[in-house]
């Protein structure tokens, strides 16, 4: 297609907005210059009629078609929707639990200090305890076991975790930049149905 209407858009992979196009920035225009785009997209996007008005603002927003699907929203012409992170709160996550296992040991019996391990990596947290040592010294022994758990600890034992405040993260779908651009002058009218 060589001709193109007053205010089409179109996506362009150039580093600058060609000749007769505007790149669609949400830039304010005054009307006087650009009657015709006035007159074809108003104040659809912005601006203060009858003197300036808006182009549509495309940067880092997906375009998406008017109306309603089944079952979802209806999209009106110019309006923004949508935001670029998303910050979870409680009731938007699945439901899950942090339970908080150990395993008590007993330092009085002989063997007890054989359910603790030096390493936690697959472990639950023991009972960390001291034993005399022959000199009277206490003895530290290792805070974790291999041992199934015997208990459940309380739920406060383990304090929120996260960013604070609550941190927001990216929410777009994969994507590509191009340059959406709207024919502003030397085109044609689009004429109505």
């Amino acid at each position: 297609m060589s001709e193109y209407y007053i205010g089409e858009i179109r996506l362009f992979p150039y580093g600058y907005a060609p000749q007769d196009w505007l790149e669609c920035n949400g830039q304010i225009l005054q009307a006087a210059p650009y009657q015709v785009l006035y007159a074809v997209i108003g104040n659809q996007y912005g601006g203060t009629a009858p003197n300036t008005f808006a182009l549509p603002d495309l940067r880092g927003n997906a375009p998406v078609g008017i109306g309603a699907g089944p079952g979802l929203t209806p999209y009106q012409l110019g309006k923004t929707q949508g935001v670029p992170t998303v910050s979870l709160t409680t009731p938007q996550i699945p439901s899950h639990q942090h339970t908080f296992f150990s395993k008590f040991g007993d330092s009085s019996q002989s063997g007890g200090q054989s359910i603790f391990v030096n390493t936690p990596g697959n472990s639950r947290l023991g009972l960390c305890f001291t034993r005399p040592d022959p000199t009277g010294k206490g003895v530290g022994q290792p805070a974790f076991t291999d041992i199934v758990p015997n208990n459940t600890l309380a739920p406060a034992s383990i304090a929120p975790a996260g960013a604070s405040p609550v941190a927001a993260h990216e929410n777009r779908q994969p994507f590509q930049a191009f340059r959406f651009c709207i024919c502003v002058t030397n085109g044609l009218f689009p004429p109505r149905p």
